[in-house]
């Protein structure tokens, strides 16, 4: 209001500026708040309004708005909007100063108006109502709509792009189907030839065996423990050793001609070179009249020293020579069997006038059986490996040429059936992509029309508000207010500054009675509000406090509904990273804004694992291995295995890297020579009783078998420290029906006493059979099964020589491997190096430590307690001398169970 201006002395400014200060502070505090309650009257009518025509989202309550809108208007312009009955005016121009008559027309002009003021909000509300009605259900369509566009434009793409990527991938299959037949036409070139090739080499060995089979009918021998057990009317009686004619005609050939009539005409059925190969064998070569026991040895590869050696022990113990007794005898003419023709020259010539003056010659051969039959066991047993190896070879081609073709064709199908589902999803992206552009259009016209709907009723709606609101409402109040206005009377209900008006929240939605519709009718809502004030003195009543409203005015959404996964396809590559795909289909499809589909296929990488793999070792180390000597200084080990192998170029550590390989000494006292094994060790001696090893050689075995078992510290079958010792007796061997080798025997088990088998040993009879070593083996692996879990096991196999049968003695040792440590000792002055290098491999590795090589039988007849003792140190883990008078301590020798237990104090 305005104020007399009074001149402020100089000495008083400060203060008044401080006080102007303080209450511009005040002010910009007031104007803040009334601007964050919604004090419209601080803006434009255009901003009112804008706030006004919010639906239920009013930052400040309508009666406040309207009362700040209806300040603002003048008496005019609210008398010319609002209307108001001619009785009301009448009182608004005479009620000057009011008496009684007039109050009462005040009073009755005032509920006039306020009925007004209610009636106005009630339409206002209505109004709104109807218009958030039809928001609601255009903009949800629109939404719907929207979705449905994008969720097209995403289809298209996709579509697109899955119409290139099948194009691409039916070329490629048609290129990769092409050069894969290429491949296998190849591939069945090279598998044809060397299948012809290792057929005709299988045919040429059979028939090598089939000569090896007939030998051992020829040597076998009458007096064997094995013929006479099986009777004299068996099949080894009748294939006994006979004599056997062997002539030389003047051209230098050489034929055969034995005394017995069957073997003669078995004779007469092989083929040339196949007699020529049994000539050779038998001894007789280029006429020679010399010792035929070495033409046989030569034979099967044995050194000049071997066979010196050889023919002295056999000397010594009777047996002469393998074949024994020549005699020269005239030929006849048919059994001369002429040589392969070779071109002659001068010396040919003379030497042919030679032999031609000599004439037919023949030399008769009595063979000693048991040498020769266990000679051509070997022979035999090296064609039947030779067959085996064949058909083995043969049968790896055929199944490894079968899994290739059946490679190739997987291949090939694989990629036609790739070929035909891309060709499948060609057709579909096609369809799809005309489908999804035609239902594009569609909606791309629903959602303009949805747009321009909106827009229209949108402004219609918010005209018929505004009126509402500044045209009834707003002047319906300042009439009103006139009106209480001319009540001057404080004290009166009626007067202005006791009129409280009715202000309501915002409306609150309750739950749809559904969530949409397909027929579009909706469900029902009601809505409620809460009085924030209450009305007072002349103030208008509240309007209604809970009403309802149409909801949810649109269609279902549809969500995609998609079929299970396929199986994923085979990967790309093998290592170095691949990819594999599986895919789905479309089962329902979405509508109405529901949710989009998901990927139809799906990529995984697999086998991305480097080409060049490192081997993955093992997390713990072995036990440590009992000590490879019993004195002198032996060692233990302890290995660490490989848990997943390297691959292409990947790293691995060696068997005796660091990483996988810990060894330390043990038992290093010095050897006395009397040592006395007490480990706990479970035994078994294999005795070779072969043909091959005379009767002297065989009374060294025994001797030195015995001084062996002597040298243990024996347990009972009640007691579970030190030795057990089993007894397998091997040599025995022979061919049996279905070409069956015959079993190994079992002369003491690990539960029989020491004296039990001491005496087995000593009622031991020279089989004179081949050297049926890997039967022995496996005697020797049924052995064990009586054996104990916490015991060392070792088998040690005495034999004279190379024995019969590689593949099938190879698979016995690598089985008895697995469960005992396999020895073997060699017993042969001069051995052929052929031979000693196959035993080496046969033994549990290190092979120095387990190959044991001794010159000769007559050595070992001499001395068998040296050569038990050599064997000892080699074969048990723990011994002591009884000259050294106390036994062994802990820290000396040290057995597999307390080694364990210093690993770490000896790294």
């Amino acid at each position: 209001q305005p104020r007399k201006l009074v001149k402020i002395p100089p000495s008083t400014q400060p203060k008044r500026l401080f006080v102007m200060a303080i209450c511009t502070v005040r002010i910009l505090l007031l104007v803040a708040a009334a601007q964050s309650a919604g004090a419209y009257s601080l803006r434009s009518p255009a901003a009112v309004a804008s706030q006004a025509g919010q639906s239920g989202a009013a930052k400040a309550p309508l009666s406040l708005l309207v009362r700040q809108r209806a300040a603002a208007m003048s008496l005019e312009e609210a008398i010319k909007a609002a209307k108001p009955p001619a009785n009301v005016l009448q009182v608004l121009r005479t009620s000057k100063q009011p008496e009684e008559s007039s109050m009462r027309s005040v009073n009755t002009a005032v509920k006039i108006m306020n009925n007004m003021v209610l009636a106005a909000y009630i339409r206002y509300d209505n109004k709104t109502l109807e218009c958030d009605e039809f928001s609601e259900q255009n903009r949800e369509t629109y939404k719907q709509v929207e979705a449905d566009l994008a969720r097209l434009d995403q289809q298209l793409t996709n579509q697109e792009r899955r119409k290139s990527e099948a194009i691409a991938g039916i070329d490629d299959a048609e290129k990769a189907i092409q050069k894969t037949k290429e491949e296998r036409s190849a591939e069945t070139i090279l598998y044809e030839t060397k299948s012809k090739e290792d057929k005709l080499v299988l045919s040429e060995r059979k028939e090598d065996l089939a000569l090896m089979k007939f030998v051992l009918g020829i040597t076998k021998c009458k007096d064997s423990p094995a013929v006479l057990a099986q009777g004299a009317s068996s099949s080894g009686a009748r294939g006994l050793a006979t004599g056997i004619h062997a002539c030389r005609n003047k051209h230098g050939g050489v034929g055969l001609h034995f005394e017995d009539p069957r073997l003669q005409e078995s004779l007469a059925k092989l083929s040339g070179p196949t007699q020529q190969v049994l000539q050779a064998a038998l001894g007789f070569t280029d006429g020679s009249t010399g010792n035929a026991s070495a033409a046989v040895m030569r034979a099967l590869g044995m050194s000049s020293g071997e066979l010196e050696a050889e023919a002295m022990e056999m000397q010594e113990d009777g047996a002469l020579s393998l074949l024994g007794g020549l005699r020269a005898v005239q030929a006849p003419e048919a059994m001369v069997v002429p040589p392969e023709e070779e071109e002659e020259d001068e010396d040919k010539v003379q030497a042919a006038d030679t032999k031609e003056q000599r004439g037919n010659k023949c030399v008769m051969a009595k063979p000693d059986c048991a040498v020769l039959h266990d000679t051509f066991s070997t022979l035999w047993g090296d064609a039947k490996d030779l067959v085996e190896d064949s058909e083995e070879g043969i049968a790896t081609d055929d199944s490894d040429w079968q899994n290739l073709k059946k490679d190739f064709n997987s291949r090939i199908e694989m990629l036609g059936s790739q070929k035909s589902t891309d060709q499948v999803k060609l057709e579909e992206a096609i369809q799809a992509i005309s489908a999804d552009g035609d239902e594009q259009k569609k909606k791309q016209q629903e959602r303009a029309s949805l747009q321009k709907k909106f827009e229209q009723v949108t402004a219609e709606c918010e005209e018929a508000k505004r009126h509402i609101l500044y045209t009834e409402l707003c002047g319906t109040q300042k009439v009103r207010d006139e009106l209480l206005g001319t009540v001057k009377d404080k004290s009166s209900p009626l007067h202005l500054s006791k009129a409280v008006d009715c202000q309501v929240g915002d409306w609150v939605q309750g739950e749809c009675s559904v969530p949409c519709d397909d027929e579009l009718v909706g469900g029902v809502q009601t809505l409620t509000r809460d009085i924030i004030t209450a009305p007072g003195g002349a103030g208008s009543r509240c309007p209604a406090l809970t009403t309802t409203k149409r909801c949810n005015q649109f269609k279902c959404p549809i969500d995609c509904v998609l079929s299970e996964w396929s199986g994923w396809s085979r990967c790309t590559k093998e290592c170095g990273g691949g990819t594999r795909t599986q895919t789905r289909v479309v089962d329902v499809k979405p509508r109405n804004g529901g949710m989009a589909c998901d990927v139809l296929q799906s990529k995984q990488t697999c086998n991305s694992g480097s080409c060049d793999r490192d081997c993955e070792l093992e997390l713990d180390f072995s036990k440590w291995t009992p000590c490879s000597q019993a004195c002198g200084g032996g060692y233990t080990e302890q290995f660490k295995g490989i848990a997943i192998p390297s691959r292409a170029d990947g790293q691995c550590p060696g068997e005796k890297d660091h990483y996988r390989y810990h060894r330390k000494t043990c038992n290093e006292q010095q050897c006395v020579g009397d040592e006395v094994c007490v480990a706990k060790m479970d035994l078994t001696l294999a005795i070779d009783e072969s043909g091959s090893l005379g009767a002297k050689g065989f009374r060294a075995f025994k001797g030195l078998a015995k001084a062996l078992v002597e040298k243990m510290q024996y347990t009972g079958a009640n007691q579970s420290s030190a030795v057990r010792v089993g007894l397998v007796e091997f040599g025995n061997g022979e061919l049996l029906q279905g070409e069956v080798v015959s079993d190994a025997i079992q002369e003491a088990s690990l539960k029989d006493t020491k004296d039990t088998v001491l005496q087995a040993i000593d009622n031991m009879k020279w089989q004179r059979g081949f050297t049926n070593m890997a039967q022995a083996i496996m005697k020797a692996k049924k052995l064990f099964t009586e054996g104990r879990k916490s015991a060392t096991s070792v088998v040690i196999l005495i034999t004279d020589g190379r024995p019969s049968f590689k593949r099938q003695l190879q698979s016995a040792a690598q089985r008895i491997k697995e469960q005992a440590e396999l020895i073997v000792v060699h017993v042969n002055q001069y051995p052929a190096k052929v031979n000693q290098d196959f035993l080496r491999s046969l033994v549990t590795q290190p092979a120095d430590e387990h190959y044991i090589h001794i010159a000769g039988h007559k050595a070992v007849f001499k001395k068998p307690e040296k050569f038990a003792n050599q064997i000892l140190v080699k074969a048990c883990p723990q011994a002591f001398s009884p000259t050294a008078m106390q036994p062994p301590s802990p820290k000396t020798f040290l057995n597999r169970e307390k080694l364990q237990g210093e690993v770490d104090n000896s790294l």
